[in-house]
């Protein structure tokens, strides 16, 4: 079966949501007013990425986005977050994970120092940094940051009734490690637990947006029979 390690640079648009909703304005006087050269490139970059498609420049106007505030992200907290999880996201995307995790690290360090970023924005990084582990192999380390996602949800959400997607893409991405592990038994868990998440996302939820989690799903049931 083909590993389903790509899934980690889900729907960028969703884990830019996240990062939105959570993003608190800035309080101080100082940092109120919003750099217009910074702004300014955040929304090039933006156009670039979703509008039309030319994802290297995107990638070029994120990093002056994100280079411009790393080094202080209280400048502007939201279009840190942003910028430079749209630009880890885009190296992993044409698969620099080694640069897309540099990004990741550095970015969840800062956010672990800083109590201003939510939890929910942690997860989203770290899960980006998951993704990268799994590509590059290195799947013990992945099984521990994605459960470490699991327990970020688990703690902002309580379970999939509320923003059961994230659950959903988390339980596909710990299966999937599991898979490429070989370990059928923790596979078998977890595949129990992302379809009964699936269930209670698809009485709020869009059944359409988790089709091919679902197919995936059905997939591992039946090697898990065998």
């Amino acid at each position: 079966m083909r590993s389903l390690k790509l899934i980690t640079t889900f729907i960028a648009s969703v884990a830019l949501f996240v990062i939105a909703a959570c993003s608190g304005g800035n309080t101080s006087k100082s940092t109120a007013k919003i750099d217009t050269v910074i702004e300014a490139n955040y929304r090039k970059a933006h156009d670039y990425d979703f509008k039309t498609q030319q994802k290297k420049l995107a990638e070029v106007y994120y990093k002056k986005v994100y280079d411009a505030l790393k080094d202080d992200p209280n400048k502007n907290r939201k279009l840190y977050t942003r910028a430079g999880y749209s630009l880890a996201a885009l190296k992993s995307m044409r698969f620099d994970f080694d640069g897309s995790m540099a990004i990741a690290l550095d970015m969840y360090r800062v956010m672990e120092a800083n109590d201003s970023f939510k939890p929910a924005q942690r997860e989203v990084v770290l899960s980006l940094i998951a993704g990268n582990q799994s590509q590059l192999n290195q799947n013990e380390e992945a099984e521990r940051t994605y459960l470490k996602c699991y327990d970020i949800l688990k703690s902002v959400y309580g379970g999939p009734e509320k923003n059961g997607l994230d659950f959903i893409v988390n339980g596909v991405n710990i299966i999937d490690v599991y898979y490429q592990m070989t370990q059928y038994d923790k596979m078998a868990d977890w595949v129990a637990r992302t379809e009964s998440a699936m269930n209670v996302y698809e009485q709020y939820g869009d059944s359409a947006l988790i089709e091919e989690y679902k197919g995936h799903i059905a997939i591992w049931r039946a090697i898990l029979l065998q």
